[in-house]
């Protein structure tokens, strides 16, 4: 029984494989992945993040942009026991009980009442590290 299960599988994964390369385009776009790679050069390059041969660039505008649409909300307020950005004393406190690399990890992986990417889902991980260190800038951290 488990052997024509298991070819039951294997025939209908190969005909939904063979069947998708004869998808109309329309039902194709409707379909595929949220999220592109736009390489410099593309016109999608100059709205925030590209890559470049496996690099990651990100424009002055990711920082600013990413906090006031994401991050402001609760880092103006204090939402949630979030620090203030204003609040250099507990920011440079964070850093140095912390470090900066477990800052970047707690913001992407989220921490507390702060979900993972700051609810920022179409964020890569460098968007949220640029987001970070513009944070930290606001805040007069060095």
């Amino acid at each position: 029984m488990y052997k024509v299960f298991v070819m039951i599988l294997a025939v209908l994964g190969t005909v939904t494989i063979a069947g998708a390369n004869n998808l109309p385009e329309d039902i194709v776009e409707r379909i595929k992945k949220v999220g592109a790679v736009c390489l410099v050069g593309e016109p999608c390059a100059d709205k925030g993040s590209v890559a470049s041969t496996g690099t990651v660039t990100t424009t002055a505008e990711v920082g600013p942009s990413t906090y006031e649409t994401y991050c402001a909300v609760c880092h103006n307020a204090g939402v949630g026991g979030a620090p203030l950005l204003s609040d250099q004393l507990a920011w440079q406190g964070r850093i140095d009980d912390k470090g900066i690399e477990t800052i970047y990890a707690n913001a992407i992986g989220g921490i507390g009442a702060m979900p993972a990417m700051g609810t920022c889902m179409t964020c890569s991980e460098d968007d949220i590290r640029v987001t970070i260190d513009y944070m930290f800038t606001q805040s007069g951290v060095n």
